[in-house]
């Protein structure tokens, strides 16, 4: 559970609601009737907006913490690079678990 007195919650917080507009786009791209270039829109929208959001909170308030930064870096290259399924483990596994992230399983 969360520690509602970290002085990292709001940002804690922060970045679970980015998470989840990546988890909102990944959801776009598995629904059916969506072309290559609305596929390829979505995946520019997580990698070009969201993620940098979520270095920039790395940078700004997790003390630029490299295992975040290579772990965004990793989910990046796989929305880029991989298929869906890739993208949804890796995604998943940053988001979902303990360890080089935001700590937003707590929540």
């Amino acid at each position: 559970m969360l520690n509602l007195d970290n002085p990292k919650t709001e940002h804690i917080f922060r970045a679970a609601v980015l998470e989840d507009q990546i988890r909102d786009a990944l959801t776009q791209i598995q629904e059916q009737g969506q072309d290559a270039e609305q596929i390829e829109a979505l995946k520019a929208e997580i990698t070009d907006s969201i993620l940098p959001e979520l270095h920039q909170l790395n940078r700004d308030h997790f003390d630029s913490c490299q295992a975040i930064s290579t772990a965004l870096e990793k989910l990046g290259s796989t929305i880029k690079n991989q298929d869906l399924e890739a993208s949804w483990a890796e995604f998943n596994k940053f988001s979902d678990s303990m360890g080089d992230n935001f700590g937003t399983c707590f929540i």
